[in-house]
């Protein structure tokens, strides 16, 4: 009965447990993680086409295409960035806003502080007058 052999899978796993492990995934290493299993030169191929950049799609349209396609991508990169840089100042502004907010309530709470000790003082001389007036 036939084998079935490795897959690409395989062999990409293989690769990246021995680059976990530190170790140099040479075509050897990679059959021994394998568990001896696999021809060298299916593994080879496997190891060349894992180290190829993935095709895009883009690889089949024609030139104009590809500058429409292109162009299109930096205006929308630029837009996005002009609606980041809107965001950003609003945010900011935002932030200044509640900023000053926080600094006047700060401010209200100490002056409600200081006429509720006030009112305190004024209360304590009050009780203390009516206390030796009794």
């Amino acid at each position: 009965m036939g084998r079935d052999g490795i897959t690409r899978q395989m062999v990409k796993n293989a690769k990246a447990t021995l680059m976990a492990q530190g170790l140099y995934p040479s075509i050897h290493a990679v059959r021994v993680a394998l568990g001896n299993t696999g021809s060298n030169s299916t593994i080879s191929r496997y190891l060349k086409e894992l180290e190829q950049p993935p095709k895009t799609s883009l690889d089949h349209l024609s030139e104009p295409l590809l500058i429409l396609i292109n162009d299109m991508s930096k205006q929308l990169k630029e837009e996005a960035y002009d609606e980041l840089k809107i965001a950003e100042v609003r945010f900011t502004l935002e932030r200044e806003k509640l900023a000053l907010q926080l600094t006047e309530a700060h401010r209200q709470i100490q002056q409600c502080q200081l006429e509720i000790a006030a009112l305190e003082k004024k209360l304590q001389s009050l009780r203390a007058g009516e206390e030796t007036s009794n």
